[in-house]
């Protein structure tokens, strides 16, 4: 099981993604991560983002809204939408011990109107996140 959490800016009508180069690939993807142990999806969220980007929120904060089914592995997607700074955070924890030349991860604030020009994956999160912040 992953959990993802689309974080909204409310004021710039943004989104944070996380750009990444790997392999000679780029592609973005919302941030998140794979649950450890016995994790529920809200808790692999929370750990997931706080290790990630250094975003703090309590599971109160999340709203879930869909869950897709990739590759056979299942994905929750969570909504966080009172995040108002405009400045993207740094990659910390093990992406950023895992970055090299190869293994890029850029977090990025990326306009609703603009979303459809990336190579977002899994592909089915584009029209999922139009959908989404549209009714925010």
């Amino acid at each position: 099981m992953r959990a993802r959490v689309i974080i909204h800016n409310p004021q710039t009508d943004a989104v944070l993604l996380i750009h990444r180069f790997k392999n000679g690939r780029e592609y973005w993807v919302v941030p998140g991560g794979g649950a450890q142990g016995v994790e529920l999806p809200v808790q692999t969220a929370i750990r997931e983002i706080t290790e990630e980007l250094q975003i703090k929120f309590k599971p109160s904060d999340l709203k879930e809204v869909f869950a897709l089914s990739e590759v056979g592995v299942e994905q929750q997607i969570f909504f966080l939408g009172q995040v108002i700074s405009s400045d993207a955070p740094k990659i910390s924890g093990e992406e950023a011990a895992r970055t090299s030349e190869s293994n890029v991860y850029i977090p990025t604030w990326i306009n609703l109107a603009d979303l459809e020009q990336l190579n977002l994956q899994p592909s089915q999160l584009t029209a999922r996140l139009q959908q989404i912040l549209k009714t925010k």
